[in-house]
């Protein structure tokens, strides 16, 4: 029987939660500039009101867009082990 290896699999979940925070931060900050120009009166009118809203509920998607892959990355990682088989799923996973 072989020696168990580092998880390869789980170093590349490791690594996408990385890319996955990062990119779940954009995506927060994605519409924020725009919020901020808003709450300081850049466009004012009934149809900027009509904008506002439409544009917190696209800040809201995004967030929740955001928290749902983070948390599909977390969901993957955890459990996994360590240490598995080379011959396991996992042993065998390769990019």
């Amino acid at each position: 029987m072989s020696d168990d290896i580092p998880n390869p699999y789980l170093a590349a979940l490791r690594d996408a939660r990385i890319d996955a925070d990062r990119l779940a931060g954009h995506m927060r900050d994605h519409l924020k500039d725009v919020k901020t120009a808003m709450d300081n009166g850049a466009w004012v009118s009934t149809t900027a009101d009509e904008f506002y809203t439409a544009l917190g509920q696209q800040n809201t998607a995004l967030d929740t867009t955001a928290d749902e892959a983070v948390a599909e990355v977390d969901d993957a990682i955890r459990g996994r082990p360590e240490m598995v088989p080379p011959d396991s799923p996992d042993g065998r996973w390769t990019p």
